[in-house]
């Protein structure tokens, strides 16, 4: 049996397919998902702070991460939630439980998010 190597052009559309498939579930997430809407301008208010504050590179580093891991996250826990309540409509003790863990993971993050901002934006804010 030998490998199969695909053609860049089909390496290439299915990276397209990809992307448009994930751009899809961003814009979904961002329409139907407030919490997501509030982490976004949440997102922006650290973003404007640190241009303002003119934070180093490895600030921004943190910053971003923060940002990507709390969105990534709460994606992740809508899509969680979506296939739970399509899967078991009903109220199910168990289904609850996976419901709760994964929004866990969102407010760790979270707070983890607001420590790492409070860390880099409040020296800068009490010594201007």
């Amino acid at each position: 049996m030998g490998f199969f190597i695909a053609p860049i052009h089909s390496v290439r559309q299915s990276f397209l397919s990809s992307v448009a498939n994930a751009s899809k579930g961003l814009y979904y997430a961002i329409r139907t998902q407030r919490n997501l809407k509030i982490q976004f301008v949440i997102a922006i208010l650290a973003i404007i702070t640190g241009l303002w504050l003119k934070i180093t590179r490895l600030e921004w580093a943190a910053i971003w991460l923060c940002i990507g891991l709390v969105i990534g996250l709460e994606i992740m826990n809508s899509a969680i939630e979506t296939l739970l309540n399509k899967l078991h409509p009903g109220h199910d003790p168990e289904i609850g439980k996976a419901k709760d863990l994964a929004a866990a993971a969102v407010w760790i993050a979270s707070i983890a998010s607001l420590f790492t901002g409070l860390y880099i934006f409040l020296p800068r804010l009490m010594y201007r």
